[in-house]
């Protein structure tokens, strides 16, 4: 059990992309820009993190020529000859600079960070993707007037410029809105997502542009403009600070595949390939050593091939082209009528899934009351009319939540299969490939339930994973350790107002590191009174020590 402080507390280069012909240029600069600016358009500035922050700064580092990103977003625009401002925005996988010129119109140039995914694969599909949309759909998505997936051209980075999108941010409006344009807005998204649904595709991997940059063994034709290559997302690459080498125990598996079995043995061998040579020193208990976790994914693999032959798994088991982030920030609206869409933004990293890889992908106007209507200050206790404005929030979310299985049921039927089936059938396909990262009692847990539940779930023939009552006692032991870590780093994350991976705005950053601090050593003082062994504790504590 969890000591009484956890209960209580609130691109890198890649080497290994053997099917791209890569080629390398140095970079220099050699203009100058034009405006004032009071960023740094090279340096990570917007937050720091509580676990391996240095680490997290270099992969969002980005060495370029910032004169010439600046000249050809002038040069996209008609009657522009200068920049009169710009900001500087950053999130997660991108820095993007929102520039104003000085024939009135507004661009963004953004440019990927290495955790973004892997190189040139990255930006040529979103790009691609994004094309392919405009052309085979009426989504509104933005319009690119210029890109690079190559790093040696004369800016010294990929790079996409774009029209700034139309209308106003979602997330912005959404107070203010009523519950009947609430619905209607949610009812406006399932449109969208019926259009998508309705394309159907021959393979599973990402959609490109038809060049020659990607091998033609890694291709499968979409048509006369497009074809379906790699996967790129970073479930298949190591862009992550910390990444282990990868695909030292498998060879590459990183698409396109045609068949489901394929691209169940991809997910397999994208698991597999992430296991060091040797389990590196320290690494706790209920993670699992290196050997654990490949014969862990070797038997989850006849698991999932038991389970692909179930009709369930098939009927959400083809190709599904799906926004990767449908939230309030993406979503851009007519701010004289809210429910009407007029731009989606950020198309990075779409890529051609199973139905059943989207069984928790709910866009948040309909699985969070956050935001829903505006909160007065407050100077203590729940007024009446709080207790109110809440009870009206809940409601406004039923209705958005059955607007959206509605409109699935009618407009999108093997996503709202995906989202109804039972999630035990679901859970293995989704996070065997992440074992090693997030232990291997987490999925060996996903194992162990779905074959407890394997006749209730209607399943044929035994449960092809068995354990003895010896290793069910191991396992339940291992998995309440894993829950303790999971639940200690929520606790923290939840008092420091983080994420799980620690990132705090800049503003925040030295009171967050003193709390963490604080908190630490009350972790270990709490451990030693509840006899919990030192490395164990230093084990379970989620952030740098």
């Amino acid at each position: 059990m969890l000591p009484n402080l956890v209960r209580s507390a609130r691109k890198p280069t890649i080497s290994c992309i053997g099917f791209i012909r890569t080629q390398r240029a140095a970079f220099s600069s050699s203009s100058m820009v034009s405006f004032q600016y009071d960023f740094d358009p090279h340096e990570y500035t917007s937050g720091c993190w509580l676990r391996a922050d240095a680490a997290q700064r270099d992969a969002r580092r980005v060495r370029f020529d910032f004169a010439t990103l600046c000249q050809k977003a002038i040069n996209s625009s008609p009657g522009a000859t200068e920049i009169v401002q710009g900001v500087k925005v950053e999130g997660n996988f991108n820095r993007a600079f929102i520039l104003r010129l000085d024939n009135g119109s507004r661009v963004v140039a953004r440019i990927p960070f290495s955790v973004a995914g892997p190189p040139r694969l990255v930006t040529n599909s979103e790009v691609a993707t994004v094309a392919y949309i405009r052309e085979n759909t009426s989504i509104p998505v933005p319009k690119i007037l210029d890109w690079s997936d190559d790093p040696t051209n004369p800016s010294g980075t990929e790079y996409i410029i774009m029209e700034y999108a139309p209308g106003v941010q979602l997330h912005e409006i959404w107070p203010q809105m009523d519950s009947l344009q609430h619905m209607r807005c949610v009812q406006s998204l399932t449109l969208l997502v019926k259009e998508l649904h309705d394309l159907t595709f021959p393979a599973y991997g990402s959609i490109y542009f038809d060049n020659d940059f990607i091998d033609t063994a890694h291709r499968i034709p979409l048509n006369r403009n497009f074809f379906i290559g790699p996967h790129c997302s970073s479930r298949y690459f190591p862009c992550y600070p910390g990444d282990q080498r990868i695909y030292g125990r498998r060879p590459p598996n990183q698409g396109p595949w045609s068949t489901f079995d394929e691209f169940r043995h991809g997910l397999v061998d994208a698991g597999i390939s992430r296991v060091p040579d040797e389990t590196p020193r320290g690494r706790a208990d209920f993670r699992g050593s290196a050997e654990a976790n490949v014969e862990l994914l070797k038997r989850g693999a006849v698991v999932l091939e038991a389970l692909s032959r179930d009709p369930r798994i098939g009927n959400i088991s083809a190709p599904l082209l799906l926004h990767p982030d449908l939230h309030k920030r993406n979503i851009f609206v007519d701010p004289k009528d809210p429910t009407k869409i007029t731009t989606v933004i950020d198309w990075q990293s779409t890529c051609l899934d199973p139905a059943l890889f989207y069984f928790q992908d709910i866009p948040d106007l309909c699985s969070s009351t956050e935001g829903f209507y505006q909160q007065p200050e407050s100077d203590g206790g729940r007024s009446s009319e709080e207790t109110a404005r809440q009870d009206t929030s809940s409601k406004d979310l039923a209705i958005c939540q059955q607007t959206w299985d509605v409109g699935l049921k009618g407009w999108a039927p093997r996503l709202y299969a995906a989202q109804k089936t039972d999630e035990t059938l679901t859970r293995p396909f989704r996070y065997c490939y992440s074992c090693w990262k997030d232990g291997a009692t987490g999925f060996r847990n996903e194992l162990v339930e779905l074959c407890q539940k394997w006749k209730e779930l209607g399943l044929d023939g035994s449960p092809p994973y068995q354990l003895t009552a010896e290793e069910l006692a191991e396992h339940a032991r291992q998995w309440n350790d894993f829950q303790d870590a999971v639940n200690l780093r929520n606790g923290i994350a939840q008092g420091l107002n983080t994420n799980e991976e620690g990132w705090v705005p800049m503003e925040n950053c030295e009171t967050a590191k003193e709390a963490t601090a604080e908190l630490l050593e009350q972790w270990l003082a709490t451990a030693r009174d509840d006899d919990i062994e030192m490395e164990k504790a230093k084990q379970l504590w989620p952030f740098d020590c």
